[in-house]
């Protein structure tokens, strides 16, 4: 009778733990399983703990911990999630192993980029993203390694990953330039012009910094020029003229101006830009140098009066000789002088200046 009882007794107490404590005895187990480094194992057991508790934050921790150790990082990075989802207890363990696994993949990439191995630099980043997929330095060092490697769309892929993600306004001026670089090089006109506008519309507010002023710049070139390039030259000749207003004093800005008016034509216009510049600084090289490239295009446009074809090659020359005076190196002046010469009968001044600049071609100038 007693044994009879004993036996009653053992069986309520393995329905209670099968019935009702199972999920105690599922994570004791796989807490045993863990420390024996039977990883394998103890995540089943994690597995069916959590398939009957869902919400069990430990569980989800433990099962991620052997994961970790089995460099299952996809499925450690879920259960590590739901782990702090479910509870907040292991929140702190987690951000330090995170953070110490990506730090350690990226440390590893760069060891990789020391060897210029770049699909092993760029495979250590994508692991390493796996553990902080919102960290822009990993996207943009991805980003350049990408570049450095020819993958062109690779590098443009991540650099749009990596804008989402910035830690700072000067993240998002740094991939943004990236960005527009990449669609230049790709030829992307489209491209070019919605990111130009987006470091435009990032650095205008701030453009009085002289740092922020330089890309501002940048933004405006790049613009202009990609306007020019799809046969907009009104739309070009407007950002030139608009960022004036804000950079009155700009020499860059007036140089490009008569430059887009110079290519549609407009000569008396980009004069009166070029005369205005010289005003203030006679001795500007750039604007004399364009000056004289741009009369000697007007005479070679002129196919029917030989005459005013030479006067517009004669009243190049002053430009040109000033910029030669003041830049003895200058290969276009030094190229363009000699032709000139030799149009207006000068052909002593011509083979002097030839010589002039087959010399500077051997000095490599």
């Amino acid at each position: 009778m007693k044994l009879y009882k004993r036996l009653i007794s053992v069986s309520i107490i393995l329905l209670v733990i099968i019935g009702c404590g199972s999920g105690s005895y599922l994570m004791e187990s796989g807490k045993i399983d863990k420390n024996r480094g039977e990883h394998v194992k103890a995540i089943e057991n994690f597995k069916a703990e959590i398939a009957l508790n869902p919400q069990n934050g430990e569980a989800w921790y433990w099962k991620g911990y052997c994961e970790e150790k089995l460099r299952q990082w996809v499925e450690m990075k879920n259960s590590y999630t739901q782990s702090i989802a479910n509870s907040g207890g292991f929140k702190a363990k987690i951000d330090k192993s995170l953070e110490i696994l990506w730090m350690t993949y990226y440390n590893e990439s760069i060891l990789a980029l020391d060897s210029l191995w770049w699909d092993k630099a760029l495979s250590k980043l994508d692991t390493a993203a796996i553990f902080d997929p919102e960290n822009f330095l990993l996207y943009r060092q991805a980003a350049t390694v990408s570049k450095s490697a020819g993958y062109s769309q690779r590098a443009i892929d991540y650099g749009l990953i990596a804008y989402q993600y910035p830690r700072e306004f000067n993240d998002s001026l740094d991939i943004s330039s990236f960005l527009l670089e990449c669609y230049i090089d790709e030829k992307n006109l489209d491209e070019v012009i919605v990111w130009s506008k987006n470091i435009i519309s990032l650095t205008e507010p701030r453009s009085d910094d002289e740092k922020l002023g330089s890309y501002y710049l940048f933004g405006i070139d790049n613009l202009a020029d990609a306007y020019f390039k799809n046969d907009m030259l009104s739309e070009a000749e407007n950002v030139f003229a608009d960022a004036m207003v804000k950079f009155p004093k700009n020499k860059t800005l007036k140089l490009n101006l008569a430059a887009s008016m110079v290519n549609r034509k407009d000569y008396d216009n980009a004069m009166e830009v070029y005369e205005k510049l010289l005003d203030v600084e006679p001795g500007n090289v750039d604007a004399n140098l364009q000056i004289g490239l741009m009369l000697i295009i007007q005479g070679e446009e002129i196919k029917d009066n030989e005459d005013l074809k030479l006067a517009k090659y004669k009243k190049s020359i002053p430009y040109l000789e000033k910029v030669v005076e003041l830049d003895p190196s200058n290969m276009p002046a030094t190229q363009s002088l000699p032709a000139v010469y030799f149009a207006i009968g000068d052909s002593v001044k011509g083979k002097a200046m030839t010589q002039r600049y087959l010399k500077l071609m051997r000095e490599g100038k």
